[in-house]
């Protein structure tokens, strides 16, 4: 059939599910362990799917762009079972992948069948003339995003997801890289903040997880009884510090729009993060013809009325340094870096305080429809120089955290019960993404 050759210009999803019966995950060390195996099997068995969003297929000059119709063939991956009610799925987004394919003419159309997944739509097959066309991929670039999703049945009975999104899988083809400690300890994260949801649901009540009761941020400590005294008073008799937060973190803010809001963007989720974050946000609804209700003007962070925050990220990729001054503020020794994962922070006696807890189950969002938006950045948060009537004692040291759809945010911290120490952020921006979803 095939007397042209044309190419697809678009992009790809690098994929791979696993599903689990809940007799597999029934404790906080069986889902780490799935964590990481999917972690391998990802790059072991991983699948390659062109997507459908924003996607041209070009005729054989290269230039015009084929006409096509669509058809949805429903869900892309297993619906979630009774059998299986546990998923975890590993994607990548790689942006500007071209995949070659043959065809009959320029006039025929195109008849593109795909299935969807969230806002992405993934090609099932093409046909012209009733016959199915194979792509064949010839190059892919650079990854754009990169997620570990969680899937199960919720109590009403609906599919529930809950993700992070990981940078160590953008544009990082070391399987190696899965059995550091950083990794490892990343995953045990995501297990411990991931497996109340599952144990709730499914009655496997263990004991070792139980999900806190939400609060409301604040830039006080509002779990701590602080009698607060400032950090910048000065005492020259007294010791002096500097904290030093070197790595990731960056700033997050979650909003309530409309269902007619929610219902444009759902399935136009990457044209979205485009929009929410342009300088020219008039000119995108002028060329797209978005409707006002799902419109969202001014700044992307505008939208805080469920939470809004920023910090540094709790991971072990980040690392504290303190800082030991004299009385005139010279610098008289760092202290050993100290890593922000699980075990180096319990190791050096460090707490945290949580804030609250942010995702589809909070209060504030049930059977309501909201906006996330984040902006991953890179550099230092550092506070101001601390005076003290004691030697550090790190047992002392508080982190407030906050957490919103599983990312785990210092905001700052607190010494005895009564100093409260702010955090300077010096970065640059890294990614920003954004996502509408449903309590």
């Amino acid at each position: 059939m095939s007397s042209k050759n044309g190419s697809f210009n678009g992009s790809a999803l690098e994929w791979y599910c696993s599903e689990y019966q809940i007799n597999e995950v029934e404790s906080e060390e069986d889902l780490f362990k799935s964590i990481k195996k999917h972690w391998f099997s990802f790059y072991d068995d991983r699948k390659l799917s062109q997507l459908y969003n924003k996607s041209k297929f070009l005729d054989d000059t290269g230039n015009k762009n084929l006409k096509t119709k669509d058809k949805d063939l429903g869900d892309f991956f297993p619906k979630i079972s009774n059998k299986f009610p546990v998923q975890l799925l590993l994607i990548n987004i790689l942006k500007d992948a071209v995949f070659d394919f043959g065809y009959a003419d320029n006039d025929s159309l195109l008849e593109i069948e795909y299935k969807r997944y969230g806002d992405f739509k993934i090609i099932n097959s093409v046909k012209q003339k009733n016959k199915v066309l194979q792509l064949k991929f010839n190059d892919v670039g650079e990854t754009t995003e990169a997620k570990l999703f969680l899937r199960y049945v919720g109590k009403d009975g609906n599919e529930k997801n809950r993700f992070v999104s990981h940078k160590l899988l953008a544009g990082n083809s070391d399987r190696s890289v899965g059995n550091s400690e950083e990794v490892l300890d990343q995953f045990r994260t995501i297990a411990n903040f991931w497996y109340p949801h599952i144990e709730e649901l499914f009655g496997n009540k263990t004991g070792k997880s139980q999900k806190n009761e939400t609060k409301e941020p604040t830039q006080k400590a509002n779990k701590i009884n602080i009698n607060k005294e400032k950090s910048n008073k000065t005492t020259h008799n007294n010791k002096k510090y500097r904290f030093v937060f070197n790595g990731y973190g960056g700033e997050v803010a979650e909003g309530i729009i409309s269902k007619e809001a929610y219902d444009y963007w759902e399935d136009k989720q990457s044209e979205l993060q485009e929009y929410l974050f342009s300088s020219k946000k008039e000119k995108y609804e002028k060329e797209n013809s978005v409707p006002t209700k799902a419109k969202f003007p001014g700044a992307w962070n505008q939208r805080k009325d469920i939470v809004h925050s920023s910090g540094v990220e709790k991971s072990g990729e980040n690392y504290l340094i303190i800082e030991e001054l004299d009385k005139n503020g010279n610098l008289l020794k760092s202290w050993k870096n100290i890593k922000l994962d699980r075990g180096s922070l319990e190791k050096a006696g460090i707490t945290d305080n949580e804030l609250g807890e942010y995702d589809a189950d909070h209060e504030k969002v049930n059977n309501k429809t909201y906006i996330y938006a984040q902006s991953l950045n890179k550099g230092s948060w550092s506070s101001s120089v601390v005076d003290l009537k004691e030697d550090l004692d790190l047992s002392k040291l508080v982190f407030n955290v906050i957490i919103v759809e599983g990312w785990i945010l210092i905001t700052n911290l607190i010494y005895n019960n009564k100093i409260e120490i702010d955090l300077e952020e010096e970065s640059e921006n890294k990614s920003q993404s954004a996502q509408v979803l449903k309590g």
